[in-house]
C-alpha cells in the first residue's frame, strides 16, 4: 500500500479539558468511537486547533448525538436488563438524564431536524421522543422488523425500513398524522436498503435489486415515486455537502470499499481514496463536513498497524488525504458536531 503523501500526524493536545469546545467554532470537530482492550471509549478532534480530547463518556450502548442546535446530547447506556435507557444531558460533564428505556442491540439514534424529537430502535420497532420525555410514541406497528432509516431533512417525516426475513421494503412515515407510505412495496426476494434523503426532502437515494440482478444505487421521486439509476455498483453509504450539489458515497467491490464523490450538475465520479488507501471489508462511511471542507473516513493503516482502523479526513480545498490518527486503538464510527448557523 502506498504512504499517504502528506501525511499529518496531528499531537494530541488538551486530553481532558473540562468541556467540550464552543458550539459555535465546530464546523470542523469530529467525534469518533475507538476500541481498546480496556473497553469502548470517544474521542472529539477538533481539525483547526489540532487537538483531540477523551470524551468522559462509558459503557454506552451506540455513539452519542448532538442535538442539530448544539444544546443537548442523546446517550442510550447499556443497563442492566440487557437494554438500554435513553438520556439527555446538556453538558459531557453533566449528569444525564433518563427519558426512555428500550431493547436493542447498538439502537440507532436520530435527532429530527429541529431538535424537538429523537427517534430510536427497540424490540424491532422505532419510537419518538421529546427531549423532555413527555410525549413518546410507537410509530410503526405489525409483526415485521423496523429499522430506523432518517428523518426527512424538513423535519416532517420518518423513513423506516420494514424487513421479513425474505423481503424488505421502505416506508415513510409522518410525524404529525403517523400515516404510513409504502414507497416501495413488498416482493419476495427484493432488498430494499434507504440509503439518504437528498437535502430537498424531494427523493431518496436507496440500494436495491428490485430492478437488476445485483443492487445498484437509485434515487426515489417522491411525487410520483419513479426510481431512476443513479450509480450502478453496490453503495453502502452517502453522505451530502452542504450545498446538495455533490455527494460522497463508498463502494464495495472484491471484498473492498473505494470512497468517490458524485457531482450532481455533472454527474462525474471522482475516486477519492484511490491508491493511497486500501480499505478493508468492513463497513467504512464517509461523512462530508458541515463547513464543506473535509470528508472524514475510517481505513486501515497496513504501514503501522495491520487490520487496525485509523481516521482519515480528505482536505478537498487542499486535495490532500490527512492521517489525523495513528495508535494502537480502532478507530470508527466517524461523525461531525452539528453547528449553529
Amino acid at each position: 500500500m502506498k504512504s499517504l503523501i502528506p501525511i499529518l500526524l496531528l499531537l494530541f493536545l488538551n486530553r481532558f479539558p473540562e468541556q467540550i469546545a464552543s458550539l459555535e467554532a465546530c464546523r470542523d470537530v469530529l467525534v469518533y468511537s475507538a476500541s481498546t482492550d480496556s473497553g469502548h471509549q470517544y474521542y472529539q478532534f477538533d481539525i483547526n486547533q489540532q487537538t483531540e480530547i477523551e470524551l468522559p463518556f462509558d459503557n454506552l450502548a451506540s455513539a452519542p448525538m448532538w442535538s442539530p442546535d448544539g444544546n443537548l446530547i442523546a446517550i442510550a447506556t447499556n443497563n442492566e436488563s440487557d437494554g438500554f435507557d435513553l438520556a439527555i444531558l446538556t453538558g459531557i460533564d453533566d449528569e444525564p438524564i433518563r427519558i426512555a428505556s428500550g431493547r436493542a442491540t447498538q439502537p440507532k439514534i436520530r435527532w429530527s431536524p429541529d431538535s424537538n424529537w429523537i427517534a430510536f430502535e427497540s424490540q424491532n420497532n422505532v419510537y419518538v421522543i421529546t427531549p423532555t420525555g413527555e410525549e413518546y410514541r410507537q410509530i410503526t406497528q405489525g409483526d415485521m422488523f423496523y429499522f430506523l432509516g432518517d428523518w426527512s431533512p424538513n423535519g416532517q417525516a420518518l423513513l423506516v425500513s420494514a424487513n421479513d426475513i425474505d423481503k424488505q421494503n421502505m416506508v415513510v412515515i409522518s410525524i404529525e398524522t403517523e400515516d404510513y407510505d409504502e414507497i416501495t412495496h413488498p416482493v419476495e426476494g427484493v432488498f430494499d436498503y434507504f440509503v439518504s434523503w437528498t437535502p430537498d426532502s424531494g427523493g431518496i437515494l436507496f440500494s436495491t435489486n428490485r430492478f437488476s440482478d445485483k443492487s445498484a444505487l437509485y434515487r426515489l421521486n417522491m411525487a410520483d415515486e419513479t426510481p431512476e439509476l443513479y450509480i450502478d455498483s453496490v453503495v453502502v453509504s452517502v453522505s451530502w455537502n452542504p450545498s446538495g450539489t455533490r455527494f460522497v458515497f463508498s463502494v464495495s467491490s472484491n471484498g473492498f470499499i473505494e470512497i468517490y464523490t458524485h457531482n450532481l450538475l455533472t454527474g462525474e465520479n471522482v475516486m477519492l481514496t484511490g491508491d493511497y488507501v486500501i480499505l478493508h471489508e468492513n463497513f467504512v462511511k464517509p461523512v462530508w463536513s458541515p463547513s464543506g471542507s473535509f470528508i472524514a473516513f475510517t481505513a486501515i493503516d497496513d504501514d503501522n498497524h495491520e487490520n487496525e482502523y485509523e481516521v482519515f479526513v480528505a482536505d478537498l480545498e487542499a486535495g490532500k488525504i490527512l492521517q489525523l490518527t495513528s495508535n494502537n486503538r480502532i478507530e470508527s464510527s466517524p461523525t461531525w458536531l452539528s453547528c449553529r448557523r
